[in-house]
C-alpha cells in the first residue's frame, strides 16, 4: 500500500472561482471541508452540492487531468472510481489525488480490476484523514426528466479572449452543474454510455460523478455534449449505429455510464458488470433504434474527453 504524500497544496493568488451554470443559486456556496469530517452521518444532513465536493477527486499525472469519485474505504486505503481514458497510458502508474480538503495523495491505478469494455478503471490512494465515501443509488430508478448533479475539475478556464489552464488552481478549479436526464439508451453505447443528460461537462470533468436528487451516486461522467464528429460519434457496443434521427437527439446531450453496471456489496464495493440496466425500461424517452449505414464506415473512433 502505498504511503500518502498528505501535502497541502502552496498558496496562490487564484483568479475568482468560475460561476456554476446552474438553475439553483445556492450551489455557488463553498462548502467548508470540516462538515465532512464525520462521514457516516453526514449524507442524511447535509445538500447534494456538499456531497458532491466532498466525494469528488481530481486525478493529475503529467500532462492528464481528470476527475474521480471516492467509493470505497478499507482502513486507511481508499478506493477512487474514474474513467479508464483518464489514467490509462500511464507507464509508471503514479497519479496526484486532490481531495476535498486541498491535500495531495500518491495514487496508483489498480489495473488487476478490469471493466471489460466498460470505460471505467479503479485507483487507489492512502491516507489517515476521513474522506466521505459516496452513497450508491439505482441508476436502473431513473427516468427522463430527472434531475442530477455532475461534479469535476474542467482543465479550462474560459473568458473572453482567454483560455487559461486549472492545473495549479486546486480546489478553486473544482465545478459543480445541475441538469436532468434527458436519454436512457436501452442498447449501451461502446465503452458502457447509456444515460444522456443536460448537464454541462467540460474537459477533466471525466471520471467525475453523476448524482441524483439525494446525493446518490447513479452514474459516472464521460463525454460531452457536441463531439467533433457528430453523430458518427455514437456507436452501439454490439458495433451497430442508431438512425440518424436518435444520433441527432444524442449530440446535443452529455453522456455517462450508469452505476447499475456496478453492484454495491453489504460491505464493499464489488465489481460485477451488469449486461443491461436499461434493458426492460419502456419509459418515454428510454429509446431502442435501429442500425444505419454509415457513409465513413470505420475511419473514425469514438471520441472521448
Amino acid at each position: 500500500m502505498l504511503a500518502s504524500i498528505s501535502a497541502s497544496l502552496p498558496s496562490a493568488n487564484f483568479p475568482p472561482l468560475p460561476d456554476l451554470k446552474t438553475k439553483s443559486p445556492d450551489l455557488a456556496v463553498r462548502i467548508p471541508f470540516q462538515h465532512a469530517q464525520n462521514p457516516n452521518s453526514l449524507q442524511a444532513r447535509v445538500s447534494v452540492p456538499e456531497i458532491a465536493q466532498n466525494i469528488t477527486v481530481r486525478i493529475l499525472w503529467d500532462e492528464k487531468m481528470g476527475s474521480g469519485v471516492i467509493i470505497e474505504r478499507r482502513g486507511n486505503s481508499y478506493t477512487v472510481l474514474t474513467n479508464h481514458h483518464v489514467v490509462d497510458n500511464n507507464e509508471q502508474n503514479s497519479y496526484t489525488i486532490l481531495t476535498a480538503d486541498g491535500r495531495t495523495h500518491s495514487g496508483r491505478w489498480l489495473q488487476s480490476q478490469q471493466f471489460g469494455n466498460l470505460d471505467l478503471a479503479l485507483v487507489e490512494f492512502s491516507s489517515n484523514q476521513s474522506y466521505q465515501v459516496a452513497k450508491v443509488g439505482n441508476s436502473r430508478a431513473l427516468s427522463p426528466g430527472d434531475a442530477v448533479y455532475a461534479a469535476g475539475f474542467p482543465n479550462w478556464h474560459f473568458t473572453p479572449g482567454l483560455a487559461e489552464e486549472t492545473r495549479d488552481w486546486g480546489l478553486r478549479a473544482y465545478r459543480l452543474t445541475q441538469g436532468q436526464v434527458e436519454m436512457l439508451s436501452k442498447k449501451p453505447l461502446e465503452n458502457g454510455y447509456q444515460i444522456g443528460y443536460s448537464n454541462e461537462i467540460e474537459t477533466g470533468m471525466s471520471g467525475g460523478p453523476i448524482l441524483n436528487q439525494q446525493g446518490e451516486l447513479i452514474g459516472v461522467n464521460g463525454k460531452q455534449k457536441y463531439p467533433l464528429i457528430g453523430i458518427y460519434a455514437f456507436i452501439f457496443a454490439d458495433g451497430t449505429r442508431p438512425s440518424e434521427v436518435e444520433a441527432e437527439r444524442m449530440v446535443p446531450l452529455s453522456w455517462g455510464i450508469p452505476i447499475a453496471n456496478l453492484q454495491a456489496g453489504s460491505n464493499s464495493f464489488e465489481r460485477e458488470v451488469d449486461v443491461n440496466p436499461f434493458e426492460d425500461r419502456a419509459e418515454d424517452g428510454v429509446f431502442e433504434v435501429e442500425d444505419s449505414e454509415n457513409p465513413f464506415g470505420d475511419l473514425f473512433e469514438p471520441v472521448f474527453w
